[in-house]
């Protein structure tokens, strides 16, 4: 099997009705060029993807000779139309039918509930997606993809298998309350939209979303919602509009995740036009970019050797996360890729210099001896399994609402209410509903779907076990840290903790042969250990009192080092305030790396909790000091 995806993206191609010339020329040389790079073996395309404003105004004339323009694409391509690819932007929609009270309609959306509320009503959906119609119709008798739209009528996805490659694809609508005048900052996906498009995918080995306008046009709400969902799922997110080359950047480091703009493809012929070609190759852990632009002084698309510093004969490679390479990856280089994206991003749009990458904080020397005699204890949260992407724990009881939806568990007036609690973040309240309503079989399958770690590699976690801790606690359900331990480790579970009390914490800890992995609120892997409702966390902590004394012989004896977790938990803020209660200044000092919280937070941690925070700097919303942190701790820092 050869583990290589590329494909060729365009995007705001802009066909009008009349019969254009300038635009002929343009669009004749882009065939040509395309075609000439796959005939020299320079590029093999499995796809073609189209971000938008396929048409100027959303006319039937317009799709007409879109649609003879991408049928020659196919052609050249020598790829079917099932697998091009589109979704709409704004000149898509048809603006004679756009009333003064839609024009006006996205200023009442100011909140996620509203707009959940109208993506679940796909009748009240049709009276916005109307607007779409001749595009609709264009797509239906285009592409065989287009059959297959998610409830709302707004998002579809496909799988693809190239060559045993497991590709996943979702288009997402981010024009269906745009139009005309409705620009940057008024633009609304919808958070509903989104989840459900992913939910309705499995686990692609690569996952690529496309829509027309980069999360950062949407309104404030939506965009928070919007780009944490797709970062947290897709590997790229590919989008149009901005009519800029290339904007080629990295998202976040932790999730990888690389956002690509096409540029526009044609509006006018004298214009900035452009289009790119990436390649994946999943065996060498490299992306290869090729970009492209228009000379008219030629009449020819050429290679672009200006627009980027670090891609001088227009093309640019970039390495692969983990994850998707299999790869051992030092935050060197994650952070030299961040960097040189960030760079050519920020040269060529902003023409100032990036920001310096931050420096790791200093690591107490305390820590380190704690660690190196074997008295230092990972306790590892949700944080820690980010890199893989994995569903966080409101991501995953939102995903577990959606179902109850779909399987008709829900009685009439919940799913408001549902969506109140979601806004809320009163996830212990939602968590024993949705099993109570699924029951134990299906919790416990959508839980494994979810979070069947087996499929997914994290970088944290690699590193993390490479750090010689004497044991780990974790409040996660997935299994990352025993695979990474492999057969040492030892599962303890919350029925194990109880048997064993304060005396077993000793036998444990002087196995030299075995790796405790305490798991405080069990494993998805075992239904009937899971932790989720308040009674669950009073039954543990007043009516079995060895789990208390295994946890508070744990945390006393030892040195525990925080590594992405919150502090929200209320089952271990209680063990913590419990032995700082009863041995305050009588057991050693535990550490936290985090985002710098802030002078009072620190205090607050260390006078309350009886931690140290080692805090560190963001860059680019990259948590990249904190793997750098771990990469000092386990000796592998170049």
């Amino acid at each position: 099997m050869k583990n290589t995806f590329s494909w060729f993206h365009l995007s705001d191609l802009h066909f009008r009705a009349d019969e254009d010339y300038d635009r002929k020329v343009v669009f004749d040389s882009l065939l040509e060029d395309i075609s000439n790079q796959i005939k020299d073996n320079i590029f093999s395309p499995n796809a073609v993807f189209i971000t938008g404003d396929i048409a100027f105004s959303g006319q039937p004339r317009q799709y007409e000779l879109a649609s003879q323009f991408l049928r020659s694409l196919s052609d050249v391509t020598k790829l079917p139309l099932s697998n091009v690819f589109c979704v709409p932007g704004n000149h898509d929609v048809d603006w004679g039918s756009i009333t003064p009270f839609f024009k006006t309609a996205t200023n009442v959306f100011t909140e996620r509930k509203l707009l959940s509320q109208l993506i679940g009503s796909p009748s009240e959906v049709s009276l916005f997606t109307q607007r779409h119609q001749h595009y609709n119709k264009f797509i239906k008798s285009t592409f065989p993809w287009a059959e297959i739209f998610g409830k709302s009528g707004l998002s579809y996805t496909q799988e693809l298998d190239i060559g045993g490659l497991k590709i996943g694809v979702v288009g997402l609508n981010s024009s269906w309350l745009a139009g005309p005048g409705i620009e940057k900052g008024q633009i609304v996906v919808g958070e509903r939209q989104v989840r459900e498009a992913l939910d309705s995918i499995s686990h692609p080995q690569l996952l690529i979303s496309l829509l027309h306008h980069p999360p950062t046009y949407l309104k404030e709400f939506d965009e928070s919602d919007v780009k944490n969902l797709l970062e947290q799922r897709c590997d790229f997110i590919l989008h149009g509009h901005v009519h800029e080359l290339g904007a080629l950047s990295v998202a976040s480091p932790d999730s990888a995740v690389f956002y690509m703009a096409a540029g526009a493809s044609y509006t006018e012929r004298t214009e900035i036009l452009s289009y790119n070609s990436v390649s994946v190759d999943l065996d060498s852990g490299q992306a290869n970019v090729h970009l492209r632009t228009y000379s008219d002084r030629i009449s020819k698309w050429t290679a672009d050797v200006a627009t980027y510093s670090s891609a001088p004969e227009g093309q640019f490679s970039f390495q692969l996360p983990e994850r998707l390479s299999k790869r051992p990856q030092s935050e060197t280089s994650v952070l030299k890729t961040a960097r040189d994206l960030s760079l050519s991003r920020t040269v060529a749009v902003a023409d100032r210099p990036p920001e310096p990458e931050p420096e790791p904080p200093a690591i107490p020397v305390a820590l380190v001896n704690s660690i190196n005699s074997k008295k230092c204890i990972l306790f590892a949260g949700a944080g820690a399994s980010v890199d893989a992407k994995l569903p966080t724990w409101s991501q995953l009881i939102a995903d577990l609402v959606d179902n109850l939806s779909q399987v008709g568990a829900l009685e009439e007036g919940e799913s408001e209410e549902l969506e109140n609690l979601i806004e809320n973040n009163d996830l212990l309240v939602l968590a024993p509903f949705c099993l109570e309503r699924l029951g134990n079989f299906e919790f416990a399958r959508l839980l494994k779907e979810k979070l069947d770690d087996t499929k997914y590699v994290s970088r944290t976690h690699r590193i993390l076990a490479q750090i010689p801790f004497r044991a780990a606690v974790t409040t996660n359900f997935d299994t990352f840290i025993e695979h990474t331990r492999k057969e040492r480790s030892r599962i303890i579970l919350p029925t194990t903790m109880e048997k064993l009390g304060a005396p077993g914490v000793e036998q444990l800890l002087n196995d030299p042969n075995v790796f405790p992995v305490i798991k405080m609120h069990g494993s998805y892997e075992d239904i009937d250990s899971l932790i989720l409702t308040h009674s669950d966390f009073r039954k543990l902590l007043f009516q079995r009192p060895k789990y208390r004394e295994f946890l508070r012989r744990l945390f006393t004896d030892s040195t525990l080092f925080f590594y992405g977790y919150s502090f929200t938990d209320p089952n271990v803020d209680f063990v913590l305030q419990e032995i700082m209660s009863l041995y305050e200044g009588m057991s050693p000092p535990h550490y936290a790396v985090m985002p710098d919280p802030g002078k009072i937070k620190r205090q607050f941690l260390f006078r309350n909790y009886n931690i140290r925070v080692i805090p560190y700097k963001l860059w680019h919303d990259s948590h990249s000091a904190a793997y750098r942190i771990l990469e000092l701790l386990s000796g592998n820092n170049k």
